[in-house]
């Protein structure tokens, strides 16, 4: 892989870099640094967005946080937190505002409040996948 890291300026190695959604690489070391402090890529600014609020699709008071971590998604309700591993993640998919996963051969969904919302979350947990093949 050419180029230089654009947060430490050294080169960029295959196998330690991460490609954000905005197409942009950085160590990755480097980058997961910059996003303790700022959810922007340092580049173009673009603004990122790991934790998103949620409505269960049978029950719409009940409520839920999802939250990107590095290899998981964490799903938080009011009494439990529940923990999707990317590893078995088979599919993701979205519907207007429907959030859809396939984990473990069932089908889970979440309602998010704009269609938009549930476009950039699928956007960036395919993207997750994309980058471990």
């Amino acid at each position: 892989m050419d180029g230089e890291c654009s947060i430490c300026l050294d080169t960029l190695l295959i196998g330690k870099t991460e490609k954000l959604i905005c197409g942009h690489y950085f160590h990755t070391e480097c980058i997961n640094t910059w996003f303790e402090r700022k959810k922007i890529c340092p580049l173009c600014r673009y603004q990122f967005k790991y934790s998103y609020k949620c409505k269960s699709m049978n029950y719409s008071f009940i409520h839920y946080k999802l939250i990107i971590d590095s290899d998981r998604l964490i799903v938080r309700g009011l009494f439990f937190t529940k923990q999707l591993k990317f590893d078995f993640i088979s599919k993701v998919g979205h519907i207007h505002d429907c959030f859809i996963i396939y984990y473990k051969n069932k089908i889970i969904k979440y309602k998010l409040y704009s269609p938009d919302e549930a476009f950039e979350l699928f956007n960036i947990i395919k993207n997750k996948f994309l980058l471990q093949e």
